[in-house]
């Protein structure tokens, strides 16, 4: 006789009592996340409304009456967004895929600014992690501008960390989000506070 034997409807209740806690375990943990990131989402929003180069790039796209090729628009943050997401939001890359892509586009100066910004503001991140005393920085010119970016050393150690590896995509993601916020409200698409909303 076996002894384990359990009835079908008690294996049954027990599978239904397991299969709802997993399902009110799932929620809290969205719940946390939702929290987390309307936190983040407040707490960057408020550090750049401090930034005065953040402000001042933003001054100058908004009021900037020269060529349009200068100018920068939503197509072209989107081609940058685009393209950070393809490479996984990857802002210290030892294979220059970034420098590259910017570099094509430097006809387009108030556009270049930005991203050179975006780049010098997104490498930084690494800085509240593990790695905080052992980064070391160099310089790398695109054009007239110039940013800063981790040693070899520095990315193989964030590549082979699989928890700061996430931490910093995910900060990253909210980040452009909230940049994205800014720039579409400048160029009059929607306003900020709506697309912090969602």
């Amino acid at each position: 006789m076996n002894n384990n034997f359990v009835p079908i409807r008690k294996r049954k209740k027990k599978e239904d009592i397991k299969g709802k806690r997993k399902e009110e375990s799932e929620e809290q943990l969205k719940e946390q996340l939702r929290i987390y990131e309307k936190e983040l989402r407040e707490k960057i929003l408020s550090d750049y409304e401090k930034n005065a180069n953040f402000k001042n790039i933003f001054d100058e796209i908004e009021k900037n009456n020269e060529d349009k090729k200068k100018v920068l628009n939503l197509a072209q943050f989107n081609r940058f967004y685009n393209f950070v997401k393809e490479n996984d939001y990857d802002f210290f890359d030892a294979e220059d895929k970034l420098k590259k892509f910017i570099e094509k586009q430097l006809e387009r100066k108030y556009a270049v600014k930005f991203y050179i910004f975006i780049w010098n503001e997104f490498y930084c991140q690494i800085s509240k992690g593990k790695l905080k005393n052992e980064m070391k920085i160099e310089k790398k010119r695109i054009g007239e501008f110039e940013v800063e970016n981790l040693v070899a050393d520095n990315v193989k150690s964030i590549k082979s960390d699989e928890i700061l590896k996430k931490e910093i995509k995910e900060e990253t993601e909210v980040r452009l989000k909230i940049i994205e916020g800014y720039l579409l409200y400048i160029l009059g698409k929607e306003r900020i506070d709506e697309k912090i909303k969602n």
